[in-house]
Order: C-alpha cells, then structure tokens, then sequence
C-alpha cells in the first residue's frame, strides 16, 4: 500500500517583535524552498564563521540554514545575511515546486 504524506501547514510564530512564517512539514520531507547560501558566500569568497561574526550568529544556526535543515527563518535574520553579503532575499532563497531530494 503506498504512503500517504501528510501535506505542510502553515504556522504564524511570533516572539517579541519578530513575526516569522514556517511551513511545518512531516520529518521525512524536505522543504521546497532552497537556501542558495553556500553559493552566495563562495561568489564573495566569504567564509561561514566570516558571515556569522558579521550578522551575530552563531555558525550551528547559520550552518543548519545552509544545509537546508532549518524550518523557519526570521525576517531579522534574512536582513541581516543579506546586508551582511550585499544581496536580495531572492538571491538567497528559491522556490522548487517539487521538493528537493537530497
């Protein structure tokens, strides 16, 4: 019998003052959205504990972005990577209609 997976909902999260918007999917899926930040970070020769020192996180949470394994993001934080590398959040996030095997 084939599985079924169940489809992503979407949670409103909010701390302090800071609103962020996650797609919550089941464990074993991958998010179709993909963080293009390895790429980014070798175009400027930059290396991740270089952008963690310059945007004030640390490398555990930037590297669990890179890897693709974060399930949400705040807009702080996407402000900052992106001032950090003088780019645009579409520079560091694209959408795949279809998930991500990887």
């Amino acid at each position: 019998m084939p599985s079924t997976v169940a489809p992503p909902r979407l949670v409103l999260k909010s701390t302090e003052s800071v609103v962020m918007l996650a797609r919550v999917y089941p464990e074993d899926t991958n998010m179709p959205i993909i963080v293009k930040l390895d790429d980014l970070l070798h175009d400027r020769r930059m290396t991740l504990t270089d952008l963690a020192g310059r945007v004030g996180l640390t490398f555990a949470n930037l590297s669990i972005l890179k890897t693709g394994k974060a399930r949400a993001l705040r807009v702080s934080t996407l402000e900052a990577i992106c001032q950090a590398l003088g780019s645009e959040p579409g520079d560091l996030l694209r959408f795949e209609a279809e998930p991500h095997k990887g």
